[in-house]
């Protein structure tokens, strides 16, 4: 298999990072999710049995438009800064 063959484009559509096949988007865009909706994205997916699933369509085309919806790094308080107080100077 070719290094072309194990990646494809992230699925946002302005975005042009290759990424690897079993991810959904680029992990800048994964992080413009809400977090419920990525949640939901993994419960409805069931190691890609949930392909063909309504909910889980409908999921992934909610994120896509998520994740398109604002430039990545312009989220708020995400994965790595949740939880962590800013301090003033």
């Amino acid at each position: 298999m070719t290094a072309a063959a194990e990646t494809h484009k992230c699925t946002v559509p302005a975005c042009t990072r290759q990424i690897p096949v079993h991810r959904l988007m680029c992990r800048p865009h994964w992080y413009q999710v809400p977090k419920p909706l990525r949640d939901l994205i993994w419960a409805t997916w069931r190691s890609g049995a949930g392909v063909f699933d309504p909910q889980y369509r409908d999921a992934v085309r909610r994120a896509i438009a998520a994740a398109g919806a604002r430039p990545p790094g312009k989220r708020g308080l995400g994965a790595r800064t949740a939880g962590r107080r800013r301090h003033r100077a």
